[in-house]
């Protein structure tokens, strides 16, 4: 037991990768309705909600209307959509929205 609290406590933080972001673009046929780097985003999947973060492997999903939301640096913003679909691909997420309100 008292190796297991000693190991404990040296466990470091894994060193940062740079991708401790996704870049997240949610364009429409009209516009680009975001652009930025974000810590995670939440989409509502077709299956259920989709956490999306740094380093997730590749994706293709159709999404259902509801709201995108978007966390950086501590602030939660949402992007209501009307399904389309969201694609993962290395450190982008791209969602390919029928339109936004």
């Amino acid at each position: 037991m008292k190796k297991l609290l000693i190991r404990a406590h040296q466990w470091q933080k894994p060193h940062s990768f740079k991708g401790d972001t996704v870049k997240l673009e949610v364009v429409t046929t009209e516009e680009t309705v975001f652009s930025d780097d974000v810590d995670i985003v939440i989409a509502p999947g077709v299956e259920g909600q989709l956490g999306i973060l740094p380093r997730h492997t590749s994706l293709l999903t159709a999404l259902n209307s509801g709201d995108v939301v978007v966390r950086k640096d501590g602030q939660e913003s949402l992007i209501t959509v009307n399904g389309g679909f969201l694609e993962v691909a290395g450190d982008h997420v791209r969602i390919l929205a029928n339109s936004n309100q």
